[in-house]
């Protein structure tokens, strides 16, 4: 006979046995049961684990000798036939959660099993559950505070996710294109074409151009994203729009292509923005204020980036009266100044008896104050992280609660913020959050440090000598080689420092024209490799050293300005004077020199 042929053998009771009680002892979770007199006919390893008690100890003893604290609800159980479910228990040493269920046989309870863990695992998986929903709230945080419209789907093209500015970017609402198949919101006319397929059948970061239903160009970069075997998991796709930055290119290129940038110079010694404009001769702070320019018609937060002293108030302040806001307030606020105590109350005031020493009525804060204008946060990387959530918060809902309020503010108003610390380090550092930095950095501007726009420096000298000679009552000129001296400087402090110094130099000069032996007199300049910007140290007269500097800038002048008229109003001098110091030096200033 052979052996497909041979009956089974039959299972024998003790083997049936022995398997259901390795089946039991698989199980994660504690059983216990008890038959209809109360002894113990089950008792796996977990609950041999959590009692710290072996099963062969506890097999056919009465329940409530292995377990007194925890074993009387099994009789309970037993005797009223009913269940007790999510039941809280304490034993000797360990604390446990159970449900416990009669067993019954033709509805008549014949014995009682709990189902446990301990109360402990659960605290550990609540606390896992906890971190994963922190690190969700955190993702989302990150993917719906992206100005840049951001769009997932599976790999199959099956539409997961897409945040805010996505919807914003393409005009269809969320509901509309969650579960669909990208071929499908290909084929309804959405978008001309999809980077999502390409990435799909490429397997390969790509960038393309896409053509919006809504008439609108974007650019679009879809990356994959795989699996362990290989295999693509999600394509993520970054999308923006390229509309406004077409618009500001051309504004720029406008706004550059124009004869000459020359403002006014500040209207007062101490640097107060008001009723004044930055001066903007040299390329680089042209396109800084061509950018700024542009950005006012805008109603979008700007971030101004420069060092300290670079004149990032006055740019926030010529923003705003280019803005429609111009007939409201500009308000100031400065986070480095102001104690994290009061900065709070400051920014979003306070209501009645909101702390000691609060006034009685209240005090509405510099936000509610600038609605429908503008507030200006300068050194924003010194706020601290509290106040950092509760700014995002104006940002996003464009509301506040006052110090001791319970009802939010809707405000109108837009931020221009200006730092001269590294965002992008503080955020890696965990001393700035990153959805904020994400909000704020939309518009950057950077300002660039007087040392690269040394072009501006007459001009500046110009307006400060007649700032300061009208404060003080006097009637002080300088001299073209004290201007060429200051013109070769370094400036850590940038036009700060340089608005200290003149102001030194007609107090201190005895005399009307202020030369350049006043600057080594009064020790006003900083020691640096500032002369001539050679890269090369080498001791030259200082004559031979402010000749080789003032040819250097005229040249420069008659390069960057075509003529002679022209150079020599960015250089401040007259014209005649440009002439026949050219001459001296057998430069051809009658006409514009070859770049």
């Amino acid at each position: 006979m052979s052996a497909q042929e041979r009956s089974p053998e039959p299972i024998r009771p003790d083997r049936e046995r022995a398997d259901h009680a390795d089946l039991l002892d698989a199980v994660a979770n504690g059983i216990v049961s008890i038959d209809h007199l109360g002894r113990i006919v089950c008792f796996n390893a977990s609950a041999g684990q959590i009692f710290q008690i072996p099963t062969e100890e506890a097999l056919g003893r009465p329940i409530l000798e292995v377990l007194p604290n925890t074993g009387g609800i099994l009789l309970e159980c037993l005797s009223s036939g009913e269940p007790f479910l999510g039941y809280r228990l304490k034993g000797r040493s360990v604390e446990i959660m159970a449900n416990i269920s009669p067993i019954l046989r033709d509805g008549r309870p014949i014995g009682a099993v709990s189902v446990f863990q301990k109360i402990s695992e659960f605290e550990d998986m609540a606390k896992e559950l906890d971190t994963y929903k922190k690190m969700n709230r955190q993702l989302n945080a990150v993917f719906e505070s992206s100005y840049d419209g951001l769009f997932i789907t599976d790999g199959t093209g099956l539409v997961l996710k897409l945040n805010k500015s996505s919807e914003r970017l393409n005009g269809h609402i969320i509901r509309d294109v969650i579960g669909k198949n990208i071929r499908d919101i290909v084929q309804e006319g959405y978008i001309d074409r999809s980077v999502t397929l390409e990435v799909l059948k490429r397997k390969t970061p790509l960038t393309i151009l896409q053509k919006l239903k809504n008439g609108k160009q974007i650019i679009v970069t879809g990356t994959p994203v795989f699996d362990g075997q290989g295999q693509i998991d999600f394509v993520v796709t970054n999308e923006r729009d390229i509309s406004y930055l077409t618009l500001m290119k051309n504004q720029l290129q406008s706004d550059l292509g124009a004869t000459e940038i020359a403002l006014m110079p500040p209207s007062g010694p101490n640097g107060d923005p008001s009723g004044s404009d930055p001066i903007a001769l040299s390329p680089r702070s042209q396109e800084a204020l061509a950018t700024a320019r542009v950005l006012s018609r805008f109603d979008t937060t700007v971030l101004l980036l420069g060092e300290s002293g670079t004149g990032k108030s006055l740019f926030a302040n010529y923003i705003h009266k280019m803005s429609p806001r111009k007939n409201h307030r500009f308000l100031k606020i400065n986070c480095g100044a102001i104690p994290e105590t009061l900065m709070e109350s400051e920014l979003f005031g306070y209501r009645k008896g909101a702390f000691t020493g609060a006034e009685a009525s209240g005090k509405p804060g510099l936000a509610q104050m600038a609605h429908q204008g503008t507030l200006f946060l300068d050194e924003i990387g010194e706020l601290s992280v509290n106040m950092q959530v509760k700014l995002l918060t104006l940002l996003e809902d464009k509301e506040l609660i006052p110090v001791g309020g319970t009802e939010p503010i809707k405000i109108d108003l837009r931020i221009i913020a200006a730092t001269n610390s590294d965002l992008r380090k503080r955020v890696a550092e965990g001393r700035f959050r990153q959805d904020l930095y994400y909000r704020l950095h939309i518009a950057p501007i950077y300002i660039p440090p007087l040392r690269e726009r040394r072009e501006d420096i007459p001009a500046l000298i110009r307006g400060f000598i007649a700032d300061f000679n009208r404060k003080h009552d006097l009637k002080k000129t300088i001299s073209a080689e004290t201007v060429s001296v200051l013109c070769a400087y370094h400036y850590p402090g940038n036009i700060r420092e340089l608005q200290n110094i003149i102001e030194r130099l007609i107090i201190t000069c005895p005399q009307d024209e202020i030369r350049s032996t006043d600057l080594g007199r009064h020790h006003l300049l900083e020691p640096g490799p500032w002369a001539a910007d050679s890269g090369k140290e080498r001791t030259v007269p200082l004559r031979q050293a402010l000749e080789e500097y003032e040819k250097n800038m005229i040249v420069n002048s008659l390069k960057r300005h075509g003529n002679k008229y022209r150079a020599a109003r960015a250089l401040g001098i007259d014209p005649s004077t440009l002439g026949r110091k050219a001459k001296k030096y057998l430069i051809p200033s009658g006409q514009a020199i070859a770049h």
